[in-house]
């Protein structure tokens, strides 16, 4: 039988000939274009309908997140620090993971809603 090779294939092929790899180690993300993300935190430029620029959360902007945090310093004993930390996901079983929820004393001070952040304030 004639197989023809797609594009990535032969793609694939020319980099592994340039490069001198098998084709165990060539990994395919390299092959394939990258597509812009749709999911994650909403900023203005992904929601405009939703946004102003300027703002992290709608309606509330950076310059009042780094106020809040401001405030938090104020009160924390001279030389301390302060470490914020964000929820993970949860899965309910194997693959099936609950709704994300930030926790909610991060979230005021940093307005990120997104998994396994931190934030250190020193």
């Amino acid at each position: 039988m004639n197989y023809k090779f797609s594009r990535s294939i032969r793609q694939c092929l020319f980099i592994r000939k340039c490069l001198g790899t098998n084709s165990r180690s060539l990994s395919t993300s390299i092959l394939t274009p990258v597509k812009p993300r749709l999911y994650g935190q909403p900023t203005a430029e992904t929601h405009p309908h939703l946004m102003k620029p300027g703002e992290i959360t709608p309606g509330i902007t950076a310059v009042e997140y780094e106020f809040r945090r401001a405030r938090l310093m104020e009160m924390l004993p001279e030389n301390s620090v302060a470490i914020s930390l964000g929820y993970r996901t949860r899965y309910m079983s194997n693959k099936v993971f609950y709704p994300f929820h930030q926790n909610t004393d991060f979230f005021y001070l940093c307005g990120f809603n997104e998994p396994d952040a931190a934030m250190v304030l020193e």
